[in-house]
């Protein structure tokens, strides 16, 4: 376990793999913008996995989920961050992929002017 700098002491994030993950729920409105959404899109998309690597969000779909509603999930995943975070300071990266590594899609969300 490796303590990030920059994070109040009371907020532990755990680097495992270049990946970062958040121990309560209570924090987010504290922790950077990337941490935040991954903990939104934890649960708003359920069992798919999301994680922070090299500053972009990952999120990991299965292949007949990203090959059939890619589109209605990337609406979701703008109107979660929109909502929650509409006053951004920084862009937002995000990467879906699926769980076989045959597809993915890049894409950002801009900051607030």
């Amino acid at each position: 376990m490796k303590k990030l700098k920059n994070f109040p002491a009371q907020i532990e994030v755990i680097l495992l793999t270049a990946s970062y993950k958040i121990n309560t729920e209570k924090m987010i409105g504290v922790l950077p913008l990337q941490v935040g959404v991954i903990h939104l899109l934890q649960k708003e998309l359920g069992n798919e996995q999301v994680e922070l690597n090299n500053g972009q969000v990952v999120i990991r779909i299965s292949t007949v989920e990203f090959e059939r509603h890619l589109g209605n999930i990337l609406q979701q995943i703008y109107k979660v961050v929109e909502t929650r975070y509409p006053e951004r300071k920084e862009h937002l990266s995000l990467l879906i992929r699926d769980t076989d590594d045959r597809y993915e899609n890049s894409f950002k969300i801009w900051k607030s002017v």
